[in-house]
């Protein structure tokens, strides 16, 4: 939550990994995990977060790479509703 929480007052801004560090203070291991986990799950058609450049793992996040809002980013909730 601490991670998208830097996102709160600024949605569409492109943070660097460097930055979210600063602001989370999370240690390097979980802030990685956090941020691949919101821009890397490949069940997803459209990832919560983007980042530039592209990463192939966690380990690729240098303290240069920008994340941001996917403002196309959606989740879409189906009901079927079976009648007898």
């Amino acid at each position: 939550m601490a991670v998208l929480f830097a996102w709160n007052q600024r949605p569409n801004e492109k943070i660097s990994y460097e930055n979210l560090r600063l602001a989370t203070e999370l240690p390097d291991p979980e802030l990685r995990r956090t941020l691949w986990s919101l821009c890397a799950f490949p069940k997803l058609k459209r990832q919560l977060l983007l980042v530039e450049p592209h990463a192939a793992t966690p380990k690729d996040f240098a303290n240069d790479t920008r994340f941001w809002v996917n403002q196309e980013f959606a989740i879409v909730f189906v009901y079927f509703i079976l009648s007898n």
